[in-house]
């Protein structure tokens, strides 16, 4: 399931970090200025982009560029070919610097060096989170626009990338019938279906939530529901920027 949006509400450097530090294998279409750009992820990096003839690197420095249009995410697909070598962070290291010789004012290249460290110590976070619920099947720490920002699972059948889309629909539905009811604050949503139980919980800023899912034949809603509440606040803390 794809994902669409609009550049003025989030920047290309910000989908392509997020993307990266979520390890997608997906295909970014950036359209602005009656041009149309494709830029592919694949292992935490960026592997491919084109834009009309142009390939490569000069590609993502151009997109950089871009604050007007709109963009369309999809899942699952690879790159025809490989043309990029340089790390996600590299790329918008360098973008950032041609960026600022141009007298545009990015945001500050120490930003995406401190958010890949950040994004590392999110991984470790999740991983320790895992370790404390019981029957814990999948965790992930997914925004407002069904991006994930990082998950870990210890199932190599569950699709994380369309679980996140398909939650984040759910949580906006929940939070709009929830507000028309005048029911206050959502504390948490539990799914509880025949084989798991499904727990989200949103961080403070509320533009993301934390999910964990678990096997409901070992797994306790007292356990997943204090887990959720003590992690959010470490996830908060080392969420990159």
């Amino acid at each position: 399931m794809s994902t669409r949006g609009n550049l003025q509400d989030i920047s290309v450097a910000d989908l392509i970090q997020q993307n990266c530090q979520a390890r997608k294998t997906a295909r970014l279409t950036l359209r602005a200025h009656g041009e149309e750009a494709t830029v592919f992820f694949a292992a935490g990096q960026v592997t491919h982009a084109t834009l009309g003839e142009m390939q490569g690197e000069e590609v993502v420095y151009r997109v950089l560029n871009w604050t007007e249009g709109h963009f369309e995410l999809e899942p699952g697909i690879v790159a025809p070919r490989t043309t990029i070598q340089r790390t996600w962070s590299g790329l918008l290291l360098e973008g950032a610097r041609r960026l600022d010789e141009a007298h545009l004012a990015p945001k500050p290249i120490s930003t995406y060096v401190d958010s890949e460290a950040k994004a590392m110590e999110l991984d470790n976070v999740l991983k320790e989170l895992g370790d404390q619920v019981n029957g814990f099947i999948a965790t992930a720490v997914v925004g407002m626009d069904g991006i994930g920002l990082s998950h870990f699972t210890k199932s190599k059948k569950v699709d994380v990338e369309n679980i996140n889309a398909q939650m984040t629909l759910l949580v906006k539905l929940i939070e709009t019938s929830v507000d028309k009811l005048g029911a206050g604050v959502i504390e948490d949503i539990l799914l509880t279906t025949e084989d798991a139980y499904v727990l989200a919980r949103y961080l403070k800023d509320r533009g993301f939530y934390l999910s964990i899912v678990a096997d409901r034949k070992t797994a306790q809603i007292g356990n997943m529901r204090l887990i959720s509440k003590l992690f959010v606040e470490r996830v908060a803390k080392v969420m990159p920027r």
